[in-house]
């Protein structure tokens, strides 16, 4: 299963842990209580352009699978086969392409402490469930 999201997070894998759930006291349940999570890509944008980017994410490529379990975030999860998988990470690496640029802001913001402020991570993440 794959996930794409937004978090102010640095690390992706705190957003899912479950003690970053229950400090935040969301509804549902952690996905990484019973998923391992593996990062797949991040980038550091606007948060204009992460609620953009979730948003276009859910109306172009529509949940098709029913979970019965209450998992905080599984509305942005999506149950793809190897080929939709590298073609939606193909499409990200070219559309948020790692300049320069970028990287010297987002050093400089993060220098300064106050990424989050004008900042979200957007991110890319594989779940396989734990055994």
């Amino acid at each position: 299963m794959y996930k794409f999201g937004k978090t102010l997070c640095s690390d992706i894998l705190d957003r899912y842990s479950v003690e970053y759930h229950n400090s935040h006291n969301w509804r549902g349940i952690p996905l990484g209580k019973d998923y391992n999570i593996k990062t797949i890509w991040s980038k550091w944008v606007t948060k204009e352009r992460a609620v953009k980017a979730e948003k276009w994410f859910k109306d172009n490529y529509p949940k098709e699978f029913y979970c019965s379990m209450n998992y905080n975030g599984i509305t942005e999860c999506r149950n793809w086969t190897v080929e939709q998988h590298k073609k939606f990470t193909e499409f990200l690496y070219a559309s948020y392409p790692a300049t320069k640029e970028y990287e010297n802001e987002i050093n400089r913001l993060k220098m300064q402490g106050d990424i989050t402020r004008t900042h979200t991570k957007i991110y890319y993440i594989m779940l396989t469930k734990k055994q």
